[in-house]
């Protein structure tokens, strides 16, 4: 709760009151209330003064806005005591007048009775405020235009400090901006508190700003996107015809935005034609409809007006590749003709290279051999499966199909056969690697298993490839025995090749971590040298030192001489291989391996003193606080406890201890002392404890509450005065029957 300045009317005549006012500010709703008094022109007999008064409020001296009649009660020989209000707030006004008439005085609502009077203010708690800030891209000093639905229009621009409107009632209230400067557009316009500019919810004690944003700007943005999306995709290139010149992007780069900062306009964007890729989309979102695409020339034309924001996306598609192969049993020189469905016919013999299409858009596409007579197809495979009349290329893929052919007294070639075997570094390693060949599905390999056999194939051009390669290794090579790469396995008839991969496991850093464990832990230097060199570990502060970034092998640590009565007490560690000498431990850290070695070391006890003497505070009722001792200079006293609170006084040499608890004050009285010790003595509120060596003693200090009692704790005194009732009833039943029998 927040309130207004409280001001005092003091009354100047007889049967003139005092009243005091103040308004106060709760989550919004203020109200006013107060005290007045009613004095009196007599002579405190009792009888005198004005029983009633009435409050009333005006708005500075003008109508009556609100008035009640208020009774009080007699306080004294001078008047009567009112406590008026709450009273809501009048609507509408930032300030009241409250008045106080002695009703006897008052006529009838007339203002002839004698009367005082005090200012009460709105409390500023409950006002709100809204303040109107201007943005604008690029920044100007030109003026822009408000209109607000709490006071006159006014002017702002970028430079100006923003427009507080000053003290407003809470409520909704409106701003909006008109008659933009030419030539600029509004953006938008948000409100702190989450509000539309056209009905802020204006809260009591709130502050609320509202941003208007303005630019004579465009803003245009271009983004890149290729299918499909491998992640590695070349840059593309863009010429714009506005300030940047030449832009790259590629499918993974953010889309590239100009900002506000494009002058309005007709311009363009074109992308330079890229081998291997088709632009196969060109789509511009203009809010204005006013921009247009060629797809065939890669262009966009674009118009783009102040505070519009036009968005293009460019699509291109990888194009595949047709590979077409050719053996042929006995025969080094006849050529054999090709009809493909993407161009024209071409022709091979086994020996020529294979032929290789040009880019070809994703689709379905076909290929078939004008067979030679005297010559039999043998059979046709493609790597990706498809038949040779239905290729289904993707994009970015490549297909190589197989046409095989003999002549007729030619025998049918032996099936050949592919063997894949893993080898890895280190070796014998359980680690699974999979691979996708193109003869069947895809399997999984480990050194320590056996080499998949693909099973009989005829003679062609097979792949083989490993693929999700497992975390923390690498492929170091493939290779096939017959010189073949993996990529393009050249199978004969009865051949068996094998291709091999090798995987080295990539050696990732240890780490030893030394931690120091000292019993007691009291920040003892202790000091470490060995293969980690030399450090210094203390135990609590800095207990512990890691060395990270370790090769595997073999690493010694000892701990240096111990100081004073330190004893070493051995040292344990997480390592996978370890061992202890002494004061040295070895760790063989294996790759990767985080270890933590502990050194334990205890202090040798000394004999010495080791008695104890501990007080403890206990009150009745309980709760009781801030009772002061004081203590014998062999005791690091004064100290103050409360009920249930306790000191200790440890490492006490035998000899006489002397504890005295001061003065509790008016509403405690010492009670007692008691003392669990082989030898005490208590006077008052003092005690004497006479330790013997090793003694632990315990002393208890009691205190009663006062009647009657005044602390902190409302339930205490009825409590007390419950027990005392108990007590005097307790002790009638005794007394009566024994009066009874005496008489």
């Amino acid at each position: 709760m927040l309130a207004a300045v409280m001001a005092i009317m003091p009354a100047a005549l007889a049967h003139h009151p005092e009243i005091t006012a103040q308004a106060t500010c709760t989550e919004g709703t203020v109200v006013v209330s107060g005290t007045s008094r009613a004095w009196s022109d007599c002579e405190g007999d009792g009888q005198c003064g004005h029983p009633d008064i009435r409050i009333q409020f005006d708005n500075f001296g003008g109508p009556v806005i609100w008035y009640d009649v208020a009774t009080g009660s007699y306080t004294d020989g001078n008047g009567y005591q009112f406590n008026w209000g709450p009273i809501a707030w009048p609507a509408g006004v930032f300030g009241v007048s409250v008045r106080a008439y002695a009703v006897g005085d008052w006529n009838n609502g007339a203002d002839g009775g004698p009367s005082s009077s005090v200012f009460v203010g709105y409390p500023t708690p409950c006002y709100g405020s809204i303040v109107v800030d201007k943005v604008t891209y690029p920044s100007t000093e030109s003026n822009f235009e408000f209109d607000p639905s709490w006071g006159p229009d006014f002017e702002l621009d970028d430079t100006d400090t923003p427009k507080n409107s000053g003290p407003l009632f809470a409520g909704t209230y409106s701003v909006v901006e008109e008659d933009l400067p030419a030539g600029w557009a509004m953006l938008g316009a948000t409100c702190s508190d989450g509000s539309a500019v056209n009905a802020i919810s204006l809260q009591a004690g709130e502050t609320v700003t509202c941003t208007f944003y303005n630019t004579n700007k465009g803003r245009i943005i271009i983004d890149k996107v290729t299918a499909p999306a491998t992640g590695d995709d070349p840059d593309f290139s863009f010429i714009r015809s506005w300030v940047g010149g030449v832009l790259s992007l590629d499918d993974n780069d953010p889309a590239y935005d100009s900002g506000w900062t494009v002058t309005p306009g007709a311009l363009t964007v074109v992308e330079s034609a890229m081998e291997g890729w088709d632009l196969t989309g060109l789509i511009c979102s203009d809010p204005t409809q006013n921009s247009s695409v060629n797809l065939d020339t890669g262009t966009a034309s674009i118009n783009v007006a102040a505070g519009e924001t036009v968005s293009c996306t460019f699509t291109n598609t990888a194009g595949g590749r047709i590979i077409v192969d050719k053996v042929a049993a006995q025969s080094a020189v006849q050529l054999f003709e090709f009809d493909p469905s993407w161009d024209d016919n071409f022709f091979l013999a086994d020996p020529t290279p294979p032929y290789q299409s040009d880019y070809l858009a994703p689709g379905v596409y076909s290929v078939s051999e004008i067979v030679p007579a005297g010559w039999i197809l043998g059979g046709v495979t493609c790597s990706d499966e498809s038949p040779a009349d239905a290729i289904s290329l993707q994009a970015g893929e490549t297909v190589t199909c197989t046409f095989t052919n003999r002549m007729p007294d030619t025998p049918q070639p032996d099936p050949g056969v592919i063997v894949v075997d893993k080898v890895t570094q280190p070796a014998g390693s359980a680690q699974a690697f999979e691979f996708d060949p193109s003869w069947g599905a895809n399997f999984l390999l480990t050194d320590q298993g056996a080499a998949m056999a693909s099973g009989p194939l005829a003679p062609g051009v097979y792949s083989v490839a490993e693929v999700n390669l497992p975390a923390g290794w690498s492929l170091v090579g493939a290779v096939c025995d017959d010189g073949s790469s993996p990529a393009a396995i050249g199978l004969s008839s009865g051949e068996t090749v094998t291709c091999t991969f090798s995987n080295t496991e990539e050696e990732l850093p240890g780490s030893l971590t030394i931690i120091k464990d000292a019993e007691p832990a009291d920040d003892t230097v202790f000091s470490f040298g060995g293969d980690l060199g030399a450090f210094d570990l203390m135990d609590p502060s800095d207990s512990s030192a890691t060395f990270p970034n370790l090769a595997a092998g073999q690493y010694v640590v000892t701990e240096g001489a111990l100081s004073g009565d330190w004893l070493f007490d051995g040292v344990t560690c997480t390592a996978q291989a370890w061992s202890v000498a002494g004061q040295s431990v070895t760790v063989n850290l294996a790759p990767g391996e985080q270890a933590t070695c502990t050194f334990s070391n205890v202090e040798e006890a000394v004999l010495g003193p080791n008695a104890s003497l501990t007080i403890v505070k206990m009150t009745n009722p309980a709760g009781g606080e801030g009772f002061s001792f004081t203590t014998s200079e062999n005791l690091s006293g004064p100290f103050t406890l409360d009920d249930g609170g306790s000191m200790l006084f440890s490492e006490l040499e035998p000899g006489a201890y002397m504890v005295s608890e001061e003065d509790p004050g008016a509403d405690w009285a010492f009670q007692s002392v008691t003392c669990d010790a082989l030898d005490w003595s208590a006077d008052g509120g003092s005690v004497t404890v006479n330790l013997a060596e090793g003694e632990a003693a315990l002393c208890t200090f009691f205190n009663i509450a006062e009647l009657p009692f005044t602390g902190g704790s409302p339930w205490l005194l009825p409590a007390l005065f419950a027990g005392l009732g108990a007590l005097l009833l307790g002790a009638g039943m005794v007394l009566v029957p024994a009066l009874r029998r005496k008489g």
